[in-house]
């Protein structure tokens, strides 16, 4: 007996109930019932909003997440973007303004150059970037690499040189603490084990070091460190070299913020291929030190063994960097050039100054972190006593963004964080006195009513 369409009921699918009775012996309808079931099980697993769970999933507690927990688990860049809304944001690092000067310029050549931005031209525009950045840097960077990668961010960098490692073999990569936490998620999610190595024991040569170095495939250096502003001389960065190339790891240095150090003094590329057996990749980024609306620029370089794999993985990632944003870089950088002087260098050192007139001005309750800090940055010292995570939310609901200290510090040792802040210098001056003041009142009014009695 065939079925006619009039003889079906399509208001509910999935049910066998539309079937004429007879036309299947009742066996076969219980099998088919069954079947119909499992059916719409599935359809209703693959809609989630029509799914209804038969019973209430407890979660472990080691699971569960308090109100600590849950901003703990918030990262450094979520936190710098919910102060992009803040009357006063000193979150975020990266850098935010041109003087008259470097306005006027990028103004007049901003028609001429959005309108050459062509993919045609990408390759003769990065070339001159790049030879501009490490002339400006005073690096031979060619003696590592050529012909370096780019890529629109240093997250995007530092993601191509995690799959740079795990392709090459590597599995556990040793990381500077403290340190932005965005790079060991990068790592982790390429699939690298991270173990977390302190500041002073990457700082300070000596057989602790090469110890661990042997139990790591890679070591990950930021120079200078952020948030700190720690450096290393011509002599430690050399040691640091050898002691790698002594027990095969991969060094990879992030230089983001090296136009705010004495990097630029001695040539950290010529070390590196000076050392035979070392392996390395360098990371810089163009949006720490030029204000371009955040059409940035990273470089990355690898030696010899690694720079096939590097390319390899950046061109499946980037097509390539964006021309208008490469041109203006060009522009900004040969400006410094031609002065002689990089102009965030010199914003920073007035910023950082009106700061610490503005903390020696209060009750002296929140202090510099570092002495002769010349980063872009600020890491404040709290009292004893203070949460920086509970300062920060106060902070951000006046108006005034910064970033705690305790996400800088790896899990085991978030507490040594809770002590600091960050403030981000690189603002226009009448704006940056106008928030530091805010910073500076809000803060003492914070901890007097936490009960703080220096």
């Amino acid at each position: 007996m065939a079925l006619r369409r009039d003889d079906v009921d399509h208001s509910e699918r999935g049910r066998v109930d539309y079937l004429p009775k007879g036309v299947f012996p009742k066996v076969a309808r219980r099998h088919l019932g069954l079947l119909a079931r499992r059916v719409r099980l599935i359809t209703r697993w693959k809609r989630p909003s029509e799914f209804v769970p038969t019973r209430r999933v407890r979660v472990p507690k080691k699971f569960s997440m308090n109100a600590s927990t849950a901003f703990s688990a918030r990262t450094l860049t979520s936190l710098e973007r919910r102060g992009f809304g803040c009357v006063h944001d000193l979150a975020h690092g990266h850098a935010q303004y041109l003087n008259q000067f470097q306005r006027s310029h990028v103004i007049d050549h901003l028609d001429r150059a959005f309108f050459q931005s062509l993919p045609s031209l990408s390759s003769a525009y990065e070339r001159d970037m790049v030879d501009s950045f490490f002339s400006l840097g005073k690096q031979s960077y060619e003696r590592v690499s050529p012909q370096p990668l780019l890529q629109p961010s240093a997250s995007a960098a530092i993601d191509v040189a995690a799959k740079a490692l795990k392709e090459i073999g590597a599995r556990t990569i040793g990381v500077l603490s403290p340190t932005f936490d965005t790079i060991p998620k990068l790592l982790m999610r390429s699939g690298l084990h991270v173990s977390y190595v302190r500041e002073a024991t990457i700082f300070n040569y000596s057989e602790d070091l090469v110890e661990s170095l042997r139990h790591l495939d890679a070591v990950f250096v930021v120079l200078p460190n952020n948030p700190t502003g720690r450096a290393m001389s011509n002599i430690e960065f050399r040691q640091l070299v050898q002691a790698c190339a002594s027990t095969g790891c991969v060094l990879i240095i992030d230089s983001s913020f090296r136009f705010y150090s004495d990097l630029m003094d001695w040539d950290q590329y010529a070390v590196v291929a000076e050392c035979e057996d070392a392996e390395a990749i360098f990371v810089e980024d163009t949006g720490k030190t030029w204000f371009t609306a955040e059409v940035k620029t990273s470089i990355v370089s690898g030696t010899r063994g690694l720079d096939s794999t590097l390319r390899r993985i950046g061109d499946e990632i980037t097509l390539h960097v964006s021309p208008l944003g490469v041109q203006l870089v060009t522009e900004l950088i040969g400006l410094d050039i031609r002065s002689g002087v990089t102009a965030s260098v010199d914003l920073i050192a007035r910023n950082r100054a009106a700061l610490h007139a503005c903390l020696a001005r209060s009750e002296g309750l929140v202090t510099p972190a570092v002495h002769k800090s010349t980063l872009s940055v600020e890491w404040l010292r709290l009292p004893i006593g203070v949460d920086s995570v509970k300062l920060t939310e106060w902070l951000f609901s006046k108006g005034v963004a910064v970033l705690p200290g305790t996400q800088f510090f790896d899990p085991d040792r978030r507490d040594l964080g809770s002590r600091f802040i960050r403030v981000a210098l690189h603002r226009r001056p009448s704006e940056f006195d106008s928030s530091i003041n805010e910073l500076v009142h809000r803060a003492e009014t914070f901890i007097q009513e936490v009960g703080y009695v220096p």
